[in-house]
């Protein structure tokens, strides 16, 4: 680890466990990053980008999602508010027959 104006690089370290409190993150970038079964409350995350991830299991409650986009994204079993995105993709689909 090196520190240099209170910026950090980190390389292959074991920091599991870890607690970030009052942490400003802004313009971190986090490669080849295990962050599974990490917790993130009261967190702003305006404006990242999440590449190549796994959000598989992952619980998004009370969650600002306006104006996110997805795309190339795998959605098999995905939910809103309990409903299939399947099931909400099929009815739009065919209340719009014309939409791509």
């Amino acid at each position: 680890m090196t520190q240099n104006a209170d910026r950090l690089t980190v390389r292959a370290a074991d920091i599991s466990g870890s607690t970030f409190q009052d942490v400003n993150l802004t313009s971190a970038t986090f490669t080849a990053a295990c962050l599974a079964w990490s917790v993130f409350r009261d967190v702003d995350l305006a404006g990242a980008s999440v590449e190549n991830a796994s959000l598989a299991g992952a619980t998004f409650r009370d969650v600002n999602l306006s104006g996110a986009t997805f795309s190339n994204c795998r959605t098999d079993g995905l939910t809103i508010n309990g409903i299939s995105l399947d099931d909400l993709l099929a009815a739009w689909r065919h209340m719009n027959p014309n939409a791509r």
